[in-house]
């Protein structure tokens, strides 16, 4: 709401495939379909290659976004001249919100993102310029689970974030949840970042946060 936007839907692969007559109501929905899953990884870049506006948002497809979301988001991230900008979100399970998670503050942003992933509610909270995107190489696509939290902090460290501090997205936890599915996938992500930004994490004085990892794991379905 208040803001013009174009949807571009990534099917990366589904069966039966999205259907396309049934999205585009207003002329504003387009669909691009993997013939076979390709990953999380690559069907960002699909839709942002895809995309054809300044600013990119991302949305999973059992996630929920506030009416206001872009538009305050955008705002925001304007008047402090900023690239990426994040909001609050709240945790769902089943019909009721689980938790409220505050946005961290954008201040340190880079070394706490070194730390742990303390972005809420994943893809589907964040808003970055098109061109920043291009201009790190889109997401990385042999990571199956964390290339959004290795994309935050290649964000992070390329100029100032902004936190919007409204509740802005709903982040659903159920048992087919993507995220959940393969817990040796997720570890083996989780060691391919810690081993990729050791150098970063002594640079700036702060330790991988193993303990929060085996939380993420157990708040799990």
């Amino acid at each position: 709401r208040g803001v013009r936007a174009d949807v571009v839907v990534v099917d990366d692969g589904s069966r039966p495939p999205v259907d396309p007559q049934a999205l585009d109501e207003d002329g504003r929905v387009s669909v691009i379909r993997h013939s076979a899953p390709r990953g999380m990884g690559a069907a960002r870049n699909t839709g942002v290659r895809a995309a054809r506006g300044r600013w990119i948002a991302f949305l999973d497809d059992d996630d929920v976004w506030a009416p206001d979301k872009l538009r305050l988001q955008i705002a925001a991230a304007r008047g402090e001249d900023s690239a990426v900008a994040y909001a609050g979100a709240v945790a769902i399970r089943g019909s009721r919100v689980a938790a409220e998670i505050p946005a961290p503050p954008s201040g340190d942003l880079a070394a706490r993102l070194l730390e742990r992933n303390v972005l809420p509610a994943g893809s589907s909270n964040v808003i970055a310029r098109r061109s920043l995107l291009v201009e790190l190489g889109g997401f990385d696509e042999t990571l199956p689970h964390f290339a959004d939290w290795d994309m935050w902090i290649r964000l992070a460290r390329s100029g100032p974030a902004t936190a919007v501090p409204e509740l802005l997205v709903g982040y659903r936890y159920h048992s087919g949840s993507r995220s959940f599915r393969n817990e040796g996938a997720l570890r083996s992500d989780f060691e391919l970042l810690a081993e990729r930004y050791a150098p970063e994490r002594r640079a700036a004085g702060v330790r991988l946060d193993r303990v929060d990892f085996a939380r993420f794991l157990a708040w799990g379905p």
